[in-house]
């Protein structure tokens, strides 16, 4: 965790180990291809800064995972990564999709920690 002030907050290699951790055991070619995106992904903090999805299919409605101005008006919470993650977004299920044996959904605390990192503006 970073140190801001007198409060740790956490770091993106703590986010990709969650986001690796609930997707564990899927390929991801394989959600790069369910997606539509071939730049799909969290393998740094850019590319899930640039990550954007496609529920419906090209032409369908993009949904950028996470938008910066939520972010620097402390909003988090409202991204679409936290959203889709928590299963709120409209018109797309709960991510990771059916989870299997070894992927699962994000815990409470996981929730809390991603949205800490959105709200601290992202720091590496």
């Amino acid at each position: 965790m970073a140190d801001i002030g007198c409060t740790s907050v956490p770091v993106f290699s703590e986010i990709k180990t969650i986001l690796d951790e609930i997707t564990k055991g899927r390929s991801m070619r394989r959600m790069r291809q369910a997606h539509e995106s071939e730049d799909f992904g969290w393998g740094t903090k850019e590319q899930l800064i640039n990550s954007a999805v496609w529920p419906r299919g090209p032409g369908g409605d993009k949904y950028q995972l996470i938008d910066l101005e939520l972010v620097e008006q402390g909003r988090g919470d409202e991204t679409n990564l936290v959203k889709s993650l928590r299963g709120t977004l409209a018109s797309v299920q709960r991510m990771p999709l059916r989870p299997r044996r070894q992927s699962r959904y994000a815990t409470d605390q996981e929730m809390v920690m991603i949205v800490e990192w959105l709200n601290a503006g992202m720091p590496e």
